[in-house]
């Protein structure tokens, strides 16, 4: 399988037509071991394998981490050969299957005198691991899931044969093979289509060929490699397009005495080539990488004279660009991958302590960007993952260690989450290193009506961060929306989630109320109400004494509502507590109604002639509660003003004339009225006249 195959739809990024370099943001390193390769499953977990070899044996080690590094679980399994003189493992690709990751292994000993195959794999969630022997194959080639179906190719240790060799998925037993050749076969490439058909390229003394073969183990067919004007062709990366029922393939091949990079098409159903030859007129070379994007092409990177170009072809093989050679590849893993917008990016190590990433635009292969992620020490590319953020996962193998390290390119920062419907929220874009230029980053939210964010946000020349507004809706509920930040083929996304308004508070103004007053109650919200308003529920504990609505209506864009709370009167001074209750949540507050107080008598009229009746008027600051509320009165000459020993003032009512009584008198004489309440005394009075 092509090493673009793999990771097919994974995000690469980069941030400038500059060279750029990225920072290590983690980096979990494992001394003692080797062969470093990392595989990602669909819930952007990571499975890290290497060969980790001890006095106690040979081991395959699979570790799973999370999207954020953290270690899920380190299993193992003992993959110690029967060789006689035992000295290490390589791994020969990876696979994932939905619930299992798979390696095929080959084990040899110090010289490669003799090899073993071997096939692993390890539950996605436990970790449980299972090993079988690939009795048919002694040196893997690679490894293979699709269509239900796992595969293994190589070849034997005495040459005499190639194999694609089948396997059950659960218990690794071996199912089905198919064998070529009988003098001196390599095996040299290995794909498989969406059926599980495995492809499957090997060269013999004189000859090389490629072959379909079925998961029965039937060759469907065999093609021995021939294009115009070329000799001794052979391939030594494959890849297939389903959708276009074609395989890739690359190679190298003789014009005369000169190697040229060999390129072809075949039909999956055929074996026929489309196209086969020499696409680009190089000599001196041969083809390295492959890349596949279903149904519209391939990328291929070939090796030409010391030095590296790429170009894309169409699914019949025409040629749509070429890219000018470039030089700097060193050893270790080489390999394609796209960015967000579908750009191709071409990965490998330029020295053994960095690795680069050129990013050419699909449209014209011209070259929109270089980035760098360095290493402490002389390390080798195992292989890399990227992920829809734009940060890169890189298996390096260091001198007595592997290490898996992340390397963030920037970030998108939700500054005020959970924030309530109707508010402001903030994000940021942080670069790890400055921009080189000006960066126009677009932005985007996944529903404008719930939460808006402005079309563009400009990182400056020489700076790492840029700030933008979210203008979010009051919601009936609460809800999330995306927020993604996009350049330069980066997509970044953050989840801001918005809260709906719930009840914060209920208050009375004013807190101590005489009875037939009316406090203003008010509830309040957390946010703006959204477009249909919220309807706060309202208790009071006594609602004899004061009363309140059975609900209060917060307007759409309001975040308080107010309501009036009738009192009633009181002999004795209440307290209350009223209760405002949104869906579950309550607030309450605690108020007093007070009993009315005595605030003034006076005679009317102030002169009355003996022997008529005069008034008394009795003033309270409240209205009078149910039986009315008595005064105690006295006269202060009560042979001439008599007075009743008490008068009530109605109930309901602030105000009361009792009837003053008067005798005759031969003089004009002023008379003092008492009257008292609850220890409040007032006084007035009245002149009786002849």
């Amino acid at each position: 399988m092509s090493k673009f195959g793999r990771f097919i739809g994974i995000l690469l990024v980069t941030l400038s037509a500059h060279g750029w370099a990225l920072p290590i943001t983690w980096e979990h390193t494992h001394t003692f071991e080797s062969e470093p390769h990392v595989i990602r499953d669909g819930s952007s977990n990571m499975y890290l394998l290497t060969i980790a070899k001890g006095p106690g044996g040979l081991f395959t080690v699979c570790r799973k981490y999370n999207a954020l590094g953290q270690l899920q679980w380190r299993e193992q399994v003992d993959v110690t050969p029967s060789l006689g003189s035992l000295s290490d493992g390589f791994i020969a690709g990876l696979a994932w299957s939905g619930t299992r990751v798979y390696a095929g292994l080959t084990i040899h000993n110090h010289n490669f005198a003799n090899t073993e195959g071997r096939i692993v794999s390890f539950d996605t969630s436990s970790g449980t691991g299972l090993k079988s022997p690939a009795s048919s194959i002694d040196r893997v080639i690679s490894i293979g899931y699709a269509g239900g179906q796992l595969a293994l190719a190589g070849r034997d240790d005495s040459f005499d044969k190639a194999v694609v060799q089948y396997f059950n998925p659960t218990t690794l037993a071996s199912v089905a093979e198919a064998s070529f050749g009988t003098d001196l076969l390599i095996a040299s490439a290995f794909a498989m289509d969406s059926s599980g058909n495995a492809y499957f390229s090997f060269q013999e003394i004189g000859s090389s060929s490629l072959a379909k073969v079925t998961p029965s183990g039937s060759t469907a067919w065999k093609r021995t490699l021939d294009a115009a004007n070329l000799t001794n062709e052979r391939y030594s990366e494959i890849a297939v397009d389903s959708s276009a029922n074609v395989v890739y393939a690359i190679g190298a091949a003789k014009s005369g005495t000169t190697d040229v990079p060999l390129f072809s098409v075949h039909s999956t159903s055929t074996g026929n080539a489309v196209y086969s030859g020499n696409r680009t007129g190089d000599t001196g070379g041969f083809g390295r990488d492959l890349g596949v994007v279903p149904g519209i092409g391939v990328w291929v990177s070939i090796h030409v004279a010391g030095q590296y170009r790429l170009f894309r072809a169409t699914t019949a093989g025409a040629l749509s660009w070429t890219t000018p050679t470039f030089s700097g590849l060193t050893s270790g893993y080489h390999g394609f991958a796209r960015d967000f917008d579908g750009n191709t990016v071409f990965g490998f190590n330029t020295s053994t302590t960095n690795t680069a990433f050129r990013r050419y635009s699909n449209a014209d292969g011209k070259l929109a960007s270089t980035f760098n992620v360095a290493a402490g020490s002389a390390m080798t590319l195992g292989n890399y993952l990227t992920d829809p953020a734009g940060n890169f996962y890189l298996a390096r193998s260091f001198d007595t260690s592997v290490s898996l390290a992340r390397a963030q390119p920037a970030d998108l920062t939700i500054i005020v989450n959970n924030v309530v419907g109707g508010s402001s929220s903030l994000g940021r874009i942080t670069l790890n290193t400055p921009a080189p230029a000006t960066q126009t980053w677009s932005l985007f939210s996944s529903d404008p009506t719930v939460a808006s964010v402005p079309a563009t946000v400009n990182v400056p020349t020489s700076s790492t961060t840029a700030f933008f507004n979210i203008t979010t809706t009051a919601l009936p509920n609460n809800g999330a929306v995306t927020i993604s930040a996009r350049f330069g083929g980066l997509a970044l996304s953050k989840t801001l989630t918005i809260l709906t308004a719930t009840l914060s508070s209920i208050t009375v103004t004013p807190l101590v109320s005489l009875g037939g007053q009316t406090p203003t109650g008010t509830v309040s919200l957390t946010g703006a109400a959204p477009a249909a308003g919220r309807v706060v529920t309202l208790t009071s504990s006594k609602p004899d004494v004061a009363a309140v609505p059975s609900s209060v209506t917060v307007l759409s864009g309001d975040s308080s509502a107010s309501f009036g709370i009738t009192t009633s009167g009181v002999n004795a001074n209440q307290g209350v507590v009223l209760t405002a209750t949104l869906n579950s949540i309550s607030r309450t507050v605690f108020m007093a109604v007070n009993a009315p107080a005595l605030t003034s008598i006076a005679a009317v009229p102030t002169s009355v002639q003996g022997g008529q009746t005069g008034g008394l008027q009795i003033n309270l600051d409240g209205i009078a509660p149910a039986g009315g509320r008595s005064i105690l009165l006295f006269s202060g000459a009560p042979g001439i003003v008599i007075l009743p020993s008490s008068y009530a003032v109605p109930e309901g009512q602030t105000t009361v004339t009792a009837p003053v009584l008067t005798t005759a008198v031969t003089t004009s004489i002023n008379v003092t009225i008492f009257a008292t309440r609850s220890g409040i005394h007032k006084t007035t009075t009245v002149t009786v006249t002849p």
